[in-house]
């Protein structure tokens, strides 16, 4: 019965299935200015969240070794 049932899903996932009718479009083209621009900006944005989360965690600045007012205490 289970392999009926594998056999008509696969069937049918494959009558659902048409060839496109034309070339398929190439994606447009990234330059290195471009990409050097999106790494910046999400690094600049990881390094944000990161410090933003550290700032909320006495332990993790303790264990980083960054020395703030709550040096030593506890979460």
């Amino acid at each position: 019965m289970r392999k009926f049932l594998l056999l008509g899903a696969s069937a049918l996932m494959l009558a659902a299935c048409q060839p496109s009718d034309g070339p398929v479009k190439a994606a447009p083209a990234i330059s290195a200015e471009q990409i050097a621009t999106n790494n910046t900006a999400i690094n600049d944005w990881f390094e944000k969240g990161f410090n933003e989360d550290i700032m909320r965690s006495p332990m993790a600045q303790t264990y980083m070794g960054i020395k703030t007012e709550d040096y030593g205490k506890w979460d």
